[in-house]
């Protein structure tokens, strides 16, 4: 195996492990099992976790809304000012 075979495979496990977790976060958050009963490493992940979540959530928000603003703006368009615009 080269190099760069066990990078990606390597990568590619990581990224499984971190949806696992994931999965397994949002299980435990709908359950009444208390997340005290975490590790400090573990606990740490999950902070740094729905920390991203969020700015994830927010940047789809606001990219679902530009997206809407951009689809509503070009639906007004005629044919010829599609074609002018290169679109």
């Amino acid at each position: 195996m080269q190099d760069w075979e066990v990078i990606q495979e390597t990568t590619n496990d990581a990224a499984k492990l971190g949806r696992v977790a994931c999965d397994l976060w949002n299980v435990l958050k709908k359950s009444n099992i208390s997340p005290m009963n975490l590790s400090p490493e573990t606990l740490k992940w999950v902070g740094q976790h729905d920390k991203e979540d969020q700015e994830r959530l927010r940047r789809e928000r606001k990219n679902g809304v530009e997206e809407s603003i951009k689809q509503r703006a070009l639906s007004k368009l005629d044919q010829d000012e599609r074609k002018a615009l290169g679109l």
